[in-house]
């Protein structure tokens, strides 16, 4: 039986958290919330916007505009565009030529992550059916919602599924949606031990390279019955 591999965006497809979590730790520090890249990243990584603006309002009493985003995004692209790298390039290269079907479920808005691929060199990997946001349903990550979604669109049972993520929000997601879990710590994010003491408790393979991600999946293809 046929697996459908969702990949989450950010952190699993482009190294981004690092870039995105610098950009707003000097826009939060420059508006009287000081914060550190490192801080940012322990906070921030794997929630929505809505969530990072009410956690910042809840610490600080500062009311970011609604929307922030948008507002650093020249900033943020700006930045993108001098540093962002792909990820998973081997990995989805692989999965097209043996014709895996694939899709990506993500917090991010649809029209970000449609660029972040075009700027990655990623896109022609994902058809835009195949992109998932979470403003297209009632609840982000943590919720299994938009990971559901996603499966049911791409014509899949959740226990057909494979998720690749980052994020303790992301693999909380995953599991409360009955989908096998890959974890993945190779973007410069997520390399120091502190975030890896933060994915140890799913108990899913922790892996640090798109090789020992690949490999992972043709493992759980292999372990497929026909």
């Amino acid at each position: 039986m046929e697996k459908l591999i969702i990949f989450d965006c950010d952190g699993v497809l482009i190294d981004s958290e690092i870039i995105a979590n610098r950009v707003f730790a000097e826009t939060l520090t420059s508006m009287g919330y000081p914060i550190s890249t490192d801080d940012s990243i322990r906070r921030f990584t794997g929630l929505n916007e809505a969530d990072c603006r009410q956690l910042v309002f809840d610490d600080s009493g500062i009311d970011l505009p609604e929307d922030y985003w948008t507002m650093l995004r020249p900033t943020l692209w700006s930045a993108y565009e001098k540093d962002l790298t792909s990820l998973m390039q081997p990995v989805l290269e692989e999965l097209s030529a043996l014709n895996v079907p694939r899709c990506i479920a993500s917090n991010s808005a649809k029209h970000y992550i449609l660029d972040c691929l075009h700027l990655s060199k990623q896109a022609q990997y994902f058809p835009e059916h195949t992109i998932f946001s979470a403003k297209q349903v009632d609840k982000p990550k943590p919720s299994p919602e938009l990971f559901l979604f996603a499966a049911k669109q791409m014509g899949f049972a959740p226990e057909d599924c494979i998720v690749i993520e980052d994020s303790a929000i992301g693999a909380r997601a995953a599991v409360a949606a009955g989908m096998s879990l890959l974890l993945f710590k190779g973007a410069s994010h997520a390399r120091s031990d502190w975030y890896h003491e933060k994915l140890k408790p799913f108990g899913s393979p922790i892996l640090t390279s798109c090789h020992e991600v690949a490999e992972a999946i043709a493992a759980l293809l292999q372990s497929t019955p026909c």
